[in-house]
């Protein structure tokens, strides 16, 4: 019976540490290594902006999402981040997913054509439809 106790004290404190953790994290780096809110392949994701806008950002903005699509494009922003667009080439639009330079060197040897599964908060930047502070899952 005290084995029983214990063990629901332990479950009670590691979820009052988990939401101690949530309430705590203010930066997007630190959401980020959370769970994801949602997970979309890219074409769905556009889908879904394409289809509502309004509801979309008011859904998705600031939220970390996990999206997995094909890559089609490797380039370099400003200030040395990294943009890994991914979605097919059927489609005009894709998914820019950013990368902080501390981390791009990975990506950089990435041929167009893999499909990836990256993680970051979701953005809006000129009807674009962007990831910031992206990791590789």
């Amino acid at each position: 019976m005290l084995a029983l106790k214990s063990i629901h004290t332990l479950a009670h404190l590691s979820l009052f540490c988990y939401a101690l953790l949530l309430c705590s994290c203010k930066t997007e780096e630190c959401k980020i290594k959370l769970k994801a809110d949602y997970s979309f392949q890219a074409a769905e994701l556009i889908e879904k902006f394409d289809k509502n806008a309004l509801s979309s950002k008011a859904q998705y903005l600031d939220r970390t999402i996990e999206i997995v699509g094909p890559l089609s494009e490797v380039h370099e922003g400003t200030n040395g981040i990294l943009i890994l667009v991914l979605g097919s080439s059927e489609n005009l639009r894709g998914v820019s997913c950013e990368v902080p330079i501390y981390k791009s060197s990975v990506f950089k040897k990435l041929k167009a054509g893999a499909v990836l599964k990256l993680k970051g908060v979701c953005k809006e930047q000129d009807k674009e439809i962007v990831m910031e502070n992206c990791i590789l899952i």
